[in-house]
């Protein structure tokens, strides 16, 4: 019982960071690598040089905020895991730490949305429509590869 525990605790995990994280198929033209992925929409967008450095500045300062967050909950759970591995588990605790991990799950969430709400304020009505066509290309690929091990 504890093993499918943290093992569905871990697949929470990997679940709910991919979009931080990236992922790779072991193909170079395949995946995701956000560098190369922040290039892309910079060029598809045709972003002036202010936009440019508006949006990498921006991309930037919340890649240092989620790695501080993804640190956090890299803490919270190894404290759950150290907790199922006890001869009696604190229910009330891992319980504890299951919030905090979805409040940080949370401010993530909302950080995401802030950068893209700033993001869209510097773009022009053409750049907002490229924008939206880009995401729902994107959607599919991004949904399909965050699925992948999931159920495997």
């Amino acid at each position: 019982m504890k093993k499918v525990l943290v093992g569905l605790l871990v697949g929470f995990m990997i679940v709910s960071q991919v979009q931080a994280m990236g992922w790779r198929d072991g193909k170079k033209e395949r995946g995701f690598d956000r560098g190369k992925m922040t290039e892309r929409v910079c060029r598809e967008l045709k972003l002036s040089d202010e936009q440019k450095d508006k949006f990498m500045n921006n991309n930037k300062q919340m890649q240092v905020e989620m790695k501080k967050h993804h640190a956090e909950v890299k803490n919270h759970l190894e404290m759950i895991r150290q907790e199922l591995k006890k001869d009696s588990p604190d229910r009330g605790k891992i319980s504890r730490e299951i919030n905090k991990v979805e409040s940080i799950n949370a401010k993530i969430h909302l950080k995401r949305i802030d950068s893209l709400l700033e993001l869209k304020k510097t773009l022009t009505p053409e750049q907002r429509e490229r924008f939206n066509q880009i995401g729902k290309k994107m959607y599919p690929k991004i949904k399909e590869n965050s699925n992948k091990g999931v159920c495997d």
